[in-house]
């Protein structure tokens, strides 16, 4: 949780759920991703740091992760006035299709997860700077180990 103290910035911060084939070829798969020297040397601290996680831990936590941020989507998607929107949020119609949508998103992400038998979850921050921001903005998401993307902003 954070807790600021002072001016609040409007930063916002990813996780990504990583996935490889083995422990002992995490780092010959990440040197296959060409990244920038310091960009590798931190994904690989912070994916070696990071709790393995199992197959079913991560769709678990997935699902349970993207809840709000689809929630939302859907509700975008609907161009209600944000007045209607909690209204809306109530109707059975409104909870079929998030609770579709959040199965819907997981059995993807299951799928990607074929062949795979190490899963780790990293964060980054654009609050924490310039090199944060682009291993949040654009060079997390873009890796082929990438599985997923769970905004927190």
């Amino acid at each position: 949780m954070k807790i600021r103290k002072g001016f609040v910035t409007n930063s916002s911060s990813s996780s990504f759920i990583l996935g490889f084939k083995s422990k002992e070829s995490i780092k010959e798969e990440l040197q296959k991703e060409n990244l920038e020297e310091e960009y590798f040397e931190e994904i690989l601290r912070d994916v070696t740091e990071a709790t393995k996680l199992d197959r079913e831990d991560v769709l678990e936590g997935y699902s349970e992760e993207i809840y709000y941020q689809t929630l939302w989507e859907i509700e975008d998607s609907l161009y209600v006035p944000y007045s209607k929107k909690l209204e809306i949020r109530k109707t059975e119609e409104f909870q079929e299709k998030l609770n579709k949508a959040i199965v819907n998103r997981a059995a993807e992400l299951e799928q990607s997860m074929e062949g795979l038998s190490v899963f780790v979850e990293i964060k980054y921050s654009d609050n924490d700077g310039f090199r944060y921001s682009n291993l949040e903005h654009h060079i997390a998401p873009n890796m082929n180990c990438c599985l997923a993307v769970i905004s927190h902003h």
